[in-house]
């Protein structure tokens, strides 16, 4: 049943395109189908054994019927080639009572050798009767052999040949649930992703909810405080509504994961992808690509609040700068508090956020540069400015990568 949302929903689970994705199975196409197959797995591998048996045993059941067509053949063609020879016995016999007639010399010679002839025929007949049933009948006898010998065959091995017809099929689902197991940890964040976007849809129309959003950045947002260069961010869910901006990372962890150090900080995770964030939207602001309003105070910045959302039991403490809630708490959460955007300012935001999604731009500063040097140059300035090679105002690069600095001319 699709779900029905009042919250504006732009994208979907992350973790589940990418489960598809690693997946690959034609016969899955969401997370309800991971799940039928997740649950299903065994039967649907002895179903799919047993209708290839009922196809196999089908089969066995036509050829025994081939065979009893067959056989029933050559009884025919072996009665009427008997009755055919008999015939020609009786022929000859009689031929054979007729007493001989005095002829001239030639005719009489011609009539003694028609006489010894079929005298020869009668006893290669009568010496060779079976043998020539057998010649007679021979191509339906290997036929016949052959049905036989295919049917013993078929019945000693029907388990083995009934998988053989459905081996690729056995072996798709056999790699898909093995891949499955491979990827349990992607699989529950679906289903946390999956829970969390259900419960972000029953928010308030005046909500914006971005599912997976992804940005790489062509120069690094630096992290003075952290000593920490940002080149991309994953996150899970940006919510952009009149109380604030949200980015929520999504957590499935069992009570063994929660108490272990192997997986990377939730904590560090959001608390980075808020920092980038926080530089990238207030950057677009001061640039005019996201309309702010003014106060008589002046100009105000574009605060990011974090969350963790964990599926299941939530772990206890509190931590600077980020929330850590259960999935029955998060609407609360995001819909109390003072009014911080108008409807224009929250379409302006979501626009931007849209329209820089899993595209690869600078998060901030710079944007000028860019622009002229591209429209004089073409695009390949871009990813070697970003190298490190920065022109001096007004003059060409000693190099740039893609040919001989031109003398006496300048790029504005």
């Amino acid at each position: 049943m699709k779900q029905m949302y009042s919250a504006r929903m732009h994208g979907i689970s992350g973790a589940q395109r990418d489960l598809i994705e690693r997946l690959a199975d034609p016969e899955i196409n969401d997370l309800e189908d991971c799940e039928q197959f997740r649950e299903n797995y065994p039967i649907l591998r002895e179903k799919m054994i047993i209708a290839s048996l009922g196809r196999v045993r089908a089969h066995l059941s036509d050829l025994g019927t081939t065979l009893g067509e067959a056989r029933l053949e050559r009884e025919q063609a072996l009665k009427s080639k008997t009755d055919e020879l008999h015939s020609t016995l009786r022929r000859l016999e009689d031929e054979q009572a007729q007493p001989p007639r005095r002829r001239p010399f030639p005719a009489g010679v011609v009539e003694g050798v028609k006489a010894w002839v079929r005298r020869r025929k009668v006893q290669w007949i009568r010496n060779g009767f079976q043998a020539i049933l057998v010649r007679s009948t021979k191509k339906q006898t290997k036929f016949i052999v052959r049905m036989e010998s295919e049917i013993s065959r078929i019945r000693e091995n029907l388990q083995e040949i009934a998988e053989e017809q459905i081996a690729s099929d056995l072996r798709r689902i056999d790699e898909t649930n093995a891949r499955l197991e491979e990827e349990k940890l992607l699989y529950y964040g679906a289903l946390g992703e999956r829970d969390v976007i259900q419960k972000l849809g029953s928010l308030p129309a005046a909500y914006h909810v971005l599912n997976d959003y992804r940005n790489e950045f062509g120069r690094p947002i630096y992290n003075r405080a952290e000593d920490d260069r940002i080149f991309s961010v994953q996150i899970d869910h940006i919510v952009v509504g009149p109380t604030g901006v949200f980015v929520i990372e999504t957590k499935n962890w069992s009570p063994e994961s929660l108490a272990s150090d192997a997986h990377f900080s939730p904590i560090k995770q959001v608390r980075r992808a808020g920092f980038a964030l926080f530089v990238l939207l207030n950057q677009a602001m001061k640039d005019g690509e996201v309309r702010r309003a003014s106060t008589g105070w002046g100009d105000r910045k574009i605060s990011i609040k974090t969350a963790v959302v964990f599926r299941g039991k939530v772990p206890q403490g509190q931590y600077e700068f980020v929330r850590i809630l259960g999935i029955e708490r998060l609407n609360a959460y995001l819909t109390s508090g003072r009014h911080e955007f108008c409807a224009e300012e929250i379409e302006s935001i979501v626009s931007y956020l849209l329209s820089t999604g899993t595209s690869s731009r600078p998060a901030y500063g710079g944007t000028r540069w860019r622009r002229r040097f591209t429209a004089a140059r073409g695009t390949s300035w871009w990813s070697r400015r970003t190298s490190g090679s920065w022109p001096r105002r007004g003059r060409w690069p000693k190099r740039i990568g893609f040919g001989r600095r031109p003398s006496g001319r300048s790029w504005r």
